[in-house]
């Protein structure tokens, strides 16, 4: 099992955050940039297969310099906009289903995403030496999320731990009751799902925007025709000779 040190982590001091700047402005002279899609007024940086933000890529880079991995650890890793906010809700349910009574899930009080923190975009943003202990004291095995590629995560991460369920929990229910309380017209109608807001990157976003229709075919209502012909393109070039052949289905 790794190990990690006991010593609580502070923040870092006036020189050790200017070095650590002035390392971080030098390594974004030697990266690809294109303009953002997310912001006209910034830019893009290719680092090690994958675009980041200047202020995102920072967090990234201290998460794999300093992580340590224990065995027991539980990633959530996907890509943005993928169902990470539904996975995270599903992990954290099975993975702690025998830590809290029924009807009194944390998440029916909570967004997914506050529970189960990004370490990139949360938990290292501000710290590049974050106390873990602190932050993920509440229940064991720790559970994270990311969505930094495969290629640039830290070195000590292991596969996720498989967490099956008891011939009893499946007789008692168990199973029914997390798919309930994660179905997203459940998690969609939760008071906290439709107040408040959550920052990644300093970029403030809704609770709520984490929810959509959850209907097939909806992009056909927010895609431009172009947009659907750059896609279909993107697909046919990325998965030639695959096998795999993709029909584009929508409400219209």
């Amino acid at each position: 099992m790794a190990t990690t040190s006991k010593a609580k982590s502070a923040s870092p001091t006036p020189d050790v955050e200017k070095s650590r700047d002035d390392e971080h402005q030098h390594l974004l002279q030697t990266l690809p940039r294109e303009e953002s899609w997310i912001s006209s007024s910034a830019s893009m940086y290719l680092y090690q297969g994958f675009w980041c933000s200047a202020r995102g890529l920072k967090p990234v880079i201290s998460f794999q310099r300093h992580f340590q991995a224990f065995d027991s650890d539980v990633m959530v890793a996907s890509f943005p906009k993928c169902g990470t906010t539904w996975l995270k809700a599903l992990t954290f349910s099975t993975l702690y289903r025998d830590r809290f009574a029924r009807g009194q899930n944390p998440l029916l009080a909570s967004n997914p995403h506050q529970l189960v923190p990004f370490l990139e975009l949360n938990v290292y943003l501000n710290n590049p030496c974050p106390d873990l202990d602190n932050i993920f004291r509440l229940y064991k095995p720790r559970l994270f999320a990311t969505h930094v590629s495969y290629a640039s995560l830290p070195t000590s991460i292991k596969d996720s731990k498989w967490v099956p369920f008891t011939e009893d929990e499946e007789k008692g229910g168990v199973v029914e009751e997390i798919a309930n309380i994660c179905s997203f017209e459940t998690l969609k109608e939760l008071e906290v799902n439709k107040k408040g807001i959550l920052s990644s990157v300093g970029i403030p976003v809704p609770h709520k925007d984490f929810f959509r229709t959850g209907k097939v075919g909806d992009w056909s209502n927010h895609l431009t025709p172009s947009m659907v012909e750059r896609l279909e393109k993107l697909m046919h070039e990325k998965f030639d000779n695959s096998g795999l052949t993709f029909k584009l289905s929508s409400e219209t």
